[in-house]
């Protein structure tokens, strides 16, 4: 596995492979957000990255509508920037 890719266990127990599309720092939040897309899966999303102690972390999910909403305009942002290079 490559650095720009990790696997992490859903809610059923099965273990996924996931990868990084992105990271990002959110103007006004703080801590860094990872966005990332499962295998086998068109469905794009997010975490936030939460340091627990020198150099390891882990990944939380997004609990407010404003980390979402800025997440989505990034991700848009994104897109945009992909679709412009083809």
């Amino acid at each position: 596995m490559d650095e720009n890719t990790f696997v992490m266990t859903d809610a059923d127990g099965n273990e996924v492979v996931c990868h990084i599309l992105f990271t990002t720092n959110l103007e006004g939040f703080e801590g860094n957000y990872v966005v990332f897309q499962m295998e086998d899966s068109e469905e794009v999303t997010a975490a936030k990255y939460v340091e627990i102690s020198d150099g390891e972390g882990e990944l939380v999910d997004i609990e407010t509508d404003e980390e979402w909403e800025k997440i989505e305009e990034v991700l848009n942002s994104y897109f945009d920037d992909l679709e412009g290079e083809e």
